[in-house]
């Protein structure tokens, strides 16, 4: 999947977002208006939906979740190793539900230690990113 970046400002996402951030109306994200970025998991977090995408800014690409409505959908494909959890509301993460690679929907742990960047965590995205790279070009 792949989306292209049309906002990169806390003032282009919605309400409910912000009474969910705070102070998000003042964050701009260093995106590029008009790029193309790949998506490495959807999660709908706290009823928003989110995309995993490498922080353009992270020196190895670390992955971070944006909000959805900073993109608009370019290419629809899904991986073919993608899988989809149900989390439920009742958990200190947020997490509703995810779709992605297989560890990013097997278990909050794994979502807990990609948030905190975790070294075992980060490294089973960047080979998972890899698979997904490859599938997709």
């Amino acid at each position: 999947m792949k989306v292209k970046c049309i906002a990169t400002t806390g003032r282009d996402v919605s309400q409910k977002l912000i009474d969910l951030r705070g102070a998000l109306r003042t964050t701009d994200y260093e995106l590029t208006l008009g790029e193309i970025y790949p998506v490495y998991g959807i999660t709908l977090w706290k009823g928003c939906l989110r995309y995993l995408i490498p922080d353009p800014q992270s020196p190895k690409g670390d992955p971070y979740w944006y909000p959805a409505e900073l993109f608009q959908l370019e290419d629809n494909r899904l991986p073919n190793n993608w899988y989809f959890e149900n989390y439920g509301e009742n958990h200190k993460l947020g997490f509703d539900v995810v779709w992605g690679y297989k560890e990013l929907t097997g278990g909050l742990d794994y979502l807990a230690g990609l948030e905190k960047r975790n070294a075992a965590a980060l490294e089973v995205f960047f080979q998972r990113k890899k698979e997904v790279d490859e599938q997709l070009s």
